[in-house]
């Protein structure tokens, strides 16, 4: 560290009130380069990335700053100590105040943006090159692109980035409008520093995310220093810290939201409000009850193609994720709304509770801008050829953002099944059909060699798999080409020639054919005995319908309360007159 002043943020107190965060400069070193009196530091040393720029501590004692250093853009101290500022709200100047820092954030986007491109240009043309495996040749391998795959790895992540090169264009323009001075109004400054809080949060994810995928994509070769993807992971990690925790970033950009939200109902009566919230459980009613979810079923009955068509409309694709977006945010204004009457330690309990929900919040939010802002640029595109393929690109950038929160448009409502299921069949397509422009859409980044700086993006592989390709054509057409090494082959065992107690082939075959025969006699019995059964059957029914019948004309068979005192004594006198002959018979 060789710096002689440094802008130090720290508290402002005077007059005994701490006005907040306020931006000094101190001089901190003198000619020859040492620290001024009360003022120390030391170099952070080795990092995991970024070791070209200096990054170190300083600490302060007791160090005199005079009044004229304070930058008072946003807060001025008189001689008499009273302090004074354009912005009122003590939040508010401090958001303002750091607000500075979204010069920073503006180009850690671009430069997340620039590291996909480089990362998925070198993952591509390897991936054009590189052979593996023989799946439709005995004579050539398949090219890794044209794997299903490996397209599901890389070209989603391509759409993404095209996605965010879109969005940070516009955010360029922007930040041009407002830092030139020609729409500088506070309106503007607020949304310049959400958009560039959600873009970089997402943007620098998407590059540690992306950088890693080309990195696998790559085998080995990707791990290779000469072929910079390890460089550029390294590099980049600290992007999602620097300017800003994308975390704390999206928890202020769902701030923005909630505030916009809560703006859009300031002025409502109670009856619009009213009517909003009967709207509300009607909406929900009606998606979670299943009914949405029923119409689109039925509409997309017996046709596949009716569940795509549905899905690959632009209207479609942003309701969905617009109504995303809007159930959210609405859900976590409902789930905060006590903590306006909650004391602070309640209120910071509840807001707690639902952090998880409100960075998610956020990051749809983002996502929706970066979509947006896609569809914005493809109608800027005048070749029907270009425009074509770029659409199929947006489209899977869409379809993606909704495949991956399928849960949450199933759990309320918003798709079918069907549709739900759709979904995964018609990216595969899409991507099948970017695949012959994968290399065409890289080369519009237009990263020249040294950009890249890495050797398997130079096209070395190509000519590696030519080279060998040749090699073993030569080998075929002179005969000289190896043949195939065949598997083993079962030599059929011989009787006695096996261990005592092993079976022979011809024993196992026997054996076979006698579990087979027991088999088909054990089917054949039980379908005699199932025919035997159908065939009896109406016999023991009609037995029984006769046997019923003599019953009823037989007295001796009809219950003892339905015979008549005659019958009964009749049947006494039968049972008991063979007795006394039976005995006399005996005795004679």
């Amino acid at each position: 560290m060789h710096g002689r002043a440094a802008v130090v943020f720290a508290q402002l107190v005077t007059l005994g009130v701490n006005h907040g965060v306020h931006a000094f400069y101190v001089d901190i070193r003198d000619e020859d380069g040492r620290f001024l009196p009360g003022v120390g530091g030391e170099d952070d040393g080795h990092k995991g990335g970024l070791n070209g720029i200096d990054n170190g501590r300083l600490h302060f004692t007791r160090v005199r700053v005079p009044r004229t250093h304070l930058l008072d853009k946003y807060g001025h101290v008189a001689a008499d100590g009273s302090y004074s500022s354009p912005i009122a709200s003590p939040g508010r100047r401090f958001f303002t105040m750091i607000g500075t820092l979204v010069q920073g954030r503006v180009s850690l986007d671009g430069a997340a943006v620039l590291a996909n491109k480089a990362a998925l240009t070198i993952a591509v043309r390897y991936g054009s090159e590189r052979r593996q495996f023989n799946a439709s040749s005995d004579v050539q391998e398949e090219v890794l692109l044209d794997y299903q795959q490996h397209q599901r790895r890389l070209l989603p992540r391509l759409a993404e980035t095209y996605a965010m090169n879109f969005a940070h264009q516009e955010l360029l323009d922007k930040y041009d409008a407002v830092f030139s001075g020609r729409e500088d109004t506070d309106e503007n400054r607020q949304d310049l520093e959400t958009l560039a809080a959600a873009l970089k949060a997402l943007s620098t994810w998407s590059a540690l995310e992306t950088v890693q995928e080309c990195r696998e994509a790559c085998g080995g070769a990707g791990f290779l220093t000469k072929n910079r993807l390890t460089s550029l992971r390294h590099d980049l990690d600290i992007y999602a810290t620097f300017e800003g925790d994308n975390t704390v970033l999206l928890q202020l950009v769902a701030k923005r939201l909630l505030s916009d939200w809560a703006d859009e109902f300031k002025q409502v009566d109670v009856g619009v409000m009213a009517r909003y919230v009967a709207g509300r459980a009607t909406e929900a009613t009606f998606h979670r009850s299943g009914l949405r979810k029923l119409g689109q079923a039925f509409r997309d009955t017996g046709d596949v193609r009716r569940s795509v068509n549905a899905l690959r409309e632009e209207s479609a694709q942003h309701a969905l994720l617009t109504d995303r977006v809007e159930t959210m945010v609405a859900e976590i204004a409902e789930n905060l709304r006590p903590s306006a009457k909650l004391p602070r330690a309640e209120a910071a309990a509840l807001f707690n509770e639902n952090q998880h929900r409100i960075i998610a919040t956020a990051r749809a939010h983002a996502e929706l801008l970066q979509w947006e802002a896609f569809t914005r640029g493809l109608a800027q595109v005048e070749d029907p050829g270009t425009r074509t393929v770029l659409t199929w690109l947006r489209d899977v950038f869409g379809l993606r953002l909704i495949e991956k929160n399928l849960a949450w448009y199933l759990s309320y409502g918003r798709l079918s099944m069907r549709r739900g299921r759709s979904l995964d069949e018609y990216i595969d397509r899409l991507l099948a059909r970017l695949r012959p422009h994968a290399l065409d859409l890289v080369a519009a980044f237009e990263l020249a060699p040294e950009h890249l700086r890495a050797e398997i993006a130079t096209g070395i592989e190509a000519r590696r798999q030519e080279e060998a390709a040749e090699h073993y054509r030569r080998m075929r057409a002179s005969g000289d080409a190896p043949v195939k090494e065949r598997g083993p082959r079962r030599e059929p065992a011989t009787a006695g020639t096996g261990p005592e107690g092993e079976r022979t082939a011809e024993e196992a075959k026997e054996e076979r054919r006698k579990e087979r025969r027991a088999e088909k006699q054990a089917e054949r019995r039980t379908e005699r005995k199932h025919e035997r059964r159908l065939e009896l059957k109406p016999r023991k029914v009609a037995a029984k319908r006769a046997a019923a019948a003599g019953s009823a004309e037989d007295p001796a068979a009809r219950a003892p309360e339905d015979r008549s005192p005659a019958d009964a004594a009749a049947e006494t006198a039968g049972a008991g007159s063979p007795a006394p002959a039976a005995e006399a018979a005996q005795q004679g």
